[in-house]
């Protein structure tokens, strides 16, 4: 059906009236042919000097571009003044001039500008009309009237409303509104002598409204609303925050999967023990989540969310980190030796070896996140040191998946930390909804890798797409074509990342891509618009709104590569693209073809 787009987001907030209006549409059968298209919330920029003018649907067809605006709920007219009053009389607004608004810009702007030899606006029909589906047409609007600002007529007339008697006629109310617009805007001044286009000049106007103007609902208006649902889940999934407060004489171990809010309630909990005058500790496996909550902190304290005194007691780092850290302060023959993997090995054995009879700094509490990734004695055994008695003493909060998430699958102890588990006694409790992800995100992430379905606390937001590239080039076209959709659509670049699961290919991509930048601190701590390019392994714990994953391999039969691509698939909040090798595409097509899920063909 030639309704465009074919979905929106289910959790946007567009008017009743207006998703009652495109129901209309998408189950009519009057547009339901090559020749006739319908596009729902599309905006373009600059009208009258505004950023952005918006208009619920176009109408088109090889003789008329239609503009149609909805409002919802009772409208007023006053008729002495001649003033619109619309949302039950509360806002005074001219729904007639907010749809002439964007006919006139369209026509004598957008067209010219993009069709200069063509002339469509002196090929095609132009007219508008205005819906009103919750109510009748005021009653002392009964006298067609206009308006002339500057060098534009601003038509007032019953024959462009459609009102709540048009909209109880379910079967064909809507086509009998478009009809009668068709008829008054055919016999309109402004229209005389256009014959309409033919069929190839159709289907370019076409093309121009579905790819160029920009579609609502408005990305940032979604991803703005998409971020307040994040926050607002999150808040509900994590109620138990308060019994570990209310409980503090226990240890307890959280269980959760991706986007089910762990690193969001580690952080959160750290801030609300601190609160309650506690000396925190809070411990991630790798740096750049260990940067980006450092940034977190930061911005509480200049918000003035927390004290000065609450800032030095809470310290943020990663294993490795922690344990360098300290011994470089306390040996100076001490050397890190960055390349060599049998240094970091060690490092636990050599760190406990030479702290064993000196003191460290001492923590009330203790944050595990991405536990998974660390869980193992030596570890233990070293976190143990910084903690005031010790992990007997029960001051400690592990978030843990271990379903999903095993990554780093040589450093957990599975056995050790059961006997830990038992041995401590911890209290016990499971996330067990995602928070974070789309469920179309959770059902690709599930269907590219045979991993369960979890309960999503969200609805769609926006389609994800997989796609095949032929070489880097082609692949650099594709990740470019993407980010020029974005950067049209307004979205800021550092809401968009890139996961690749290859280090050359990332380092490769940083040199092609302008205005990129791998994840570091100078990333988290400057608002500067950068897009981040990095590894599967760097992204773990962190998120983005618009997430593009490149993948130089799939292996259906190896669980660590598939958890690497269900962890990097769950980093989207919002919009996910994928990109594989178009060797791999059969591959990938007989596997997702084993889940369920139907093939995919596109290529770039």
């Amino acid at each position: 059906m030639p309704v465009y787009p074919l979905s929106t987001a289910e959790n946007f907030k567009s008017s009743k009236a207006e998703r009652a209006i495109l129901d209309r549409f998408l189950n009519s059968n009057y547009v339901n042919n090559n020749k006739t298209f319908v596009f729902h919330s599309i905006r373009a920029q600059e009208i009258n000097n505004k950023v952005v003018g918006e208009i619920d649907f176009i109408y088109l067809d090889d003789e008329f571009l239609l503009f149609l605006e909805v409002k919802g709920g009772m409208v007023y007219f006053s008729e002495k003044t001649r003033s619109w009053y619309v949302m039950n009389g509360e806002k005074e607004q001219d729904p007639w001039k907010q749809v002439a608004d964007y006919l006139f810009h369209v026509r004598d702007r957008l067209l010219p500008q993009n069709f200069k030899d063509d002339y469509f606006q002196q090929k095609i029909k132009f007219g508008y009309g205005v819906l009103f589906p919750d109510c009748k047409a005021p009653s002392n609007f009964n006298q067609s009237y206009s308006k002339k600002v500057k060098n534009y007529s601003y038509e007032y007339d019953l024959n462009l409303v459609y009102d709540a008697v048009d909209h109880q006629n379910l079967e064909n109310g809507l086509e009998f509104y478009i009809e009668r617009l068709k008829k008054y805007w055919k016999n309109h001044g402004s229209n005389h002598n256009k014959n309409g286009v033919n069929e190839e000049e159709l289907q370019r106007i076409k093309n121009y409204f579905s790819k160029d103007i920009i579609f609502e609902p408005a990305i940032s208006e979604v991803l703005n609303l998409d971020q307040n649902s994040t926050i607002f889940f999150t808040q509900e999934q994590g109620r138990f925050l308060d019994f570990c407060l209310s409980n503090p004489q226990y240890g307890y171990i959280i269980n959760g999967g991706p986007g089910t809010g762990k690193t969001v309630l580690a952080f959160d909990l750290a801030i609300k023990f601190l609160k309650k005058g506690e000396k925190v500790l809070m411990v991630v496996f790798n740096q750049p989540l260990r940067d980006f909550l450092l940034n977190e902190l930061k911005r509480l304290f200049l918000e003035n969310k927390i004290s000065p005194d609450e800032y030095k007691s809470f310290k943020i780092d990663n294993i490795s980190r922690l344990m360098t850290s300290n011994l470089t302060n306390n040996f100076k023959e001490f050397k890190i030796n960055v390349d060599d993997d049998s240094f970091w090995e060690s490092l636990p054995y050599l760190f406990l070896e030479k702290f064993k009879n000196k003191s460290l700094e001492k923590f009330d509490r203790l944050i595990v996140d991405e536990c998974q990734d660390l869980a193992n004695e030596a570890n233990f055994n070293v976190l143990s040191l910084f903690l005031k008695g010790g992990f007997e003493k029960k001051k400690f909060v592990l978030f843990i998946d271990t379903q999903f998430q095993l990554l780093y699958s040589e450093k957990f102890e599975s056995s050790f930390f059961e006997e830990f588990s038992n041995k401590n006694n911890v209290l016990t409790y499971s996330l067990t909804r995602n928070c974070r992800n789309s469920k179309n995100i959770i059902e690709e992430a599930s269907i590219n890798t045979g991993f369960p379905i979890v309960e999503s606390m969200k609805g769609n937001v926006f389609e994800t797409e997989l796609k095949f590239y032929k070489d880097e080039d082609e692949l650099f076209s594709g990740i470019m074509k993407i980010l020029d959709f974005m950067r049209k659509a307004q979205v800021n670049d550092k809401l968009i990342s890139v996961i690749v699961d290859d280090i050359k290919l990332r380092d490769k991509l940083l040199k092609r891509i302008p205005q990129s930048i791998q994840l570091s601190k100078k990333y988290f701590d400057f608002p500067d618009n950068k897009l981040a390019i990095d590894t599967d392994k760097r992204f773990k714990g962190l998120d983005n709104e618009f997430i593009i994953y490149v993948g130089t391999d799939f292996n259906s039969v190896n669980p660590e590569k598939l958890s690497r691509l269900y962890v990097s698939i769950t980093r989207a909040k919002g919009r996910l693209s994928i990109f594989f090798p178009f060797s791999k595409k059969d591959e990938i097509n007989a596997f997702r073809s084993i889940n369920g899920i139907k093939i995919f063909t596109k290529t770039l």
